[in-house]
């Protein structure tokens, strides 16, 4: 029996699924739907962590749009634990 790792797949095309999960997520940002954008900025941050570590810059970008959804929705406490996550570099917009 073949095994496939799923989440290091490539789609048709090249694509990663970490990276199509991301911008589906944008997509779902990008029309106010946070709540479905949020599940799929998680799966591609924990793709993405396996993928390359906690300490590679396209993490932090991933954590800014994991963010930016929890302000969307209000939930500034969520928001802010993802700012000051070690895996997140620079300062808290939210101080």
């Amino acid at each position: 029996m073949i095994e496939v790792d799923r989440d290091n797949a490539d789609l048709n095309g090249g694509t990663s699924l970490d990276l199509a999960l991301e911008n589906l997520g944008n997509l779902y940002e990008a029309q106010g739907r946070f709540g479905d954008a949020e599940p799929l900025y998680e799966r591609a941050l924990g793709i993405d962590e396996k993928k390359v570590g906690t300490e590679h810059p396209d993490i932090a970008i991933q954590l800014d749009d994991l963010a930016r959804v929890n302000l969307a929705q209000r939930r500034f406490a969520d928001a802010e634990s993802v700012y000051a996550s070690p895996e997140h570099p620079g300062e808290d917009p939210l101080s």
